[in-house]
């Protein structure tokens, strides 16, 4: 194996790194296919979610285990008593790595000039909206202060985000007096359901049902898609007394 050949400190990390940054995607991935993130906000604009948590544990367990004397530092604060999973331990290496030739100045740097740097989920915020072509792993590797290297492994490279639509589902009742029977006054009740174009927010919507039983919507205001929408609204009807000419006000 070339990793063993090789005698570059640098090289052994790199080539560390991009398998584990593929473990940490695997982690990544699974989490979001559970539903359960687990999300916890660290402060403003700042969330945690299991996945940054597991990608970050098995991240720096695989690079301590393979390099004990280099320094990792990780920006999710965890717990040192958290469990890891054996099955999230990488101890391979990315043999393409070693096909190049490390930089003299690299060659024969010491473990304790090395600081790796580690963020297990970068776009955690998009993540938690489901925007997942944001998402990264990021591994930096840095000697004597200095940044010269890293990783950047996309866990949902060319993923694309599924067209959704809202629906709404307006609902009243239109009583026409003018109508009577044996009963009693003759009222009317019926339930539509319409497709909303995703870059309307429903949360907007208005409806109105006219004096005639034209069933009005509106959907003002115009937002760009944010997030993935699945649910459904219930939007009420306001019974107002104008009537319709010909389709139209």
């Amino acid at each position: 194996m070339l990793w063993k050949m090789s005698n570059s400190l640098v090289l052994k990390i790199i080539s560390s790194s991009i398998n584990i940054s593929k473990q940490a995607g695997v982690i990544v991935r699974d989490v979001m296919k559970t539903g359960e993130l687990a999300v916890v906000d660290k402060g403003i604009n700042d969330l945690q979610t299991e996945a940054d948590r597991r990608a970050q544990n098995c991240i720096i367990t695989s690079l301590s285990k393979q390099f004990p004397k280099i320094a990792i530092i990780g920006e999710e604060t965890l717990d040192p008593n958290d469990k890891i999973d054996d099955k999230w331990i990488v101890n391979t290496f990315d043999e393409s790595v070693f096909a190049h030739k490390c930089p003299d100045d690299w060659l024969n740097v010491a473990d304790e000039d090395i600081v790796v740097w580690v963020d297990p989920l970068d776009g955690t915020s998009e993540y938690t909206q489901g925007l997942l072509d944001h998402v990264t792993v990021l591994i930096g590797v840095s000697v004597k202060g200095h940044a010269i290297g890293g990783i950047i492994h996309q866990p949902f490279y060319n993923y694309k985000r599924p067209i959704t639509r809202s629906w709404v589902e307006p609902y009243g009742v239109s009583k026409h007096e003018e109508v009577e029977d044996k009963q009693g006054w003759v009222s009317r009740q019926f339930s539509r359901r319409y497709a909303l174009p995703e870059e309307y927010d429903s949360d907007l919507l208005n409806s109105s049902l006219t004096a005639d039983g034209v069933l009005v919507i509106e959907a003002p205001v115009i937002k760009p898609v944010r997030r993935v929408t699945t649910g459904e609204r219930v939007v009420p009807i306001t019974h107002t007394h104008h009537i319709t000419r010909n389709g139209s006000k």
